[in-house]
């Protein structure tokens, strides 16, 4: 019918997700990235423009829960719960970037790796440490700190 609401992409109900503001135009927008839907954890990242109020998949690329042989064929995080999700500036040349750390996949196997996401391509990239991290972890806080926002702080966990 015209004039009817089109189907929203909003992420089924969950638990130890995360949700992260990105200064984009328009007002902005929300990410929303993984969690546990009580049957499975998720690795979907759904973005919510503010103005529209609408739902998309913020990485058409990537797979719902994707296993870890796919991963590494088509990069993204494994399904996680309980990680951090922080929005930090000056790491990446094309603007600010959405840093994934650790987290829970399943039960109790705690996770240690990084990964960023950018607006400009929408892509997953694996960030490497140059030093000794805070090691795996979940329900943690992480914030950006530095003068320029281009640092990553991890407590707790």
């Amino acid at each position: 019918a015209e004039g009817a609401a089109a189907p929203v992409e909003a992420p089924s109900p969950r638990r130890d997700s995360t949700l992260t503001w990105w200064p984009a135009h328009n007002g902005g927008m929300l990410l929303a990235f993984g969690g546990w839907d009580l049957f499975e954890v998720h690795a979907d990242l759904r973005c919510l423009e503010l103005q529209t109020t609408e739902w998309s998949k913020a990485n058409p690329q990537a797979l719902f829960s994707p296993s870890e042989e796919v991963s590494a064929m088509c990069p993204q995080p494994l399904p996680r719960r309980g990680h951090s999700c922080t929005l930090v500036n000056g790491l990446m040349p094309s603007g600010p970037a959405m840093m994934v750390y650790g987290g829970c996949r399943g039960l109790n196997t705690y996770l240690s790796d990084m990964w960023s996401w950018t607006e400009e391509d929408k892509r997953w990239r694996v960030v490497e440490s140059s030093g000794k991290g805070p090691g795996p972890r979940a329900w943690h806080s992480a914030t950006a700190i530095g003068a320029m926002g281009d640092l990553l702080a991890v407590l707790g966990g």
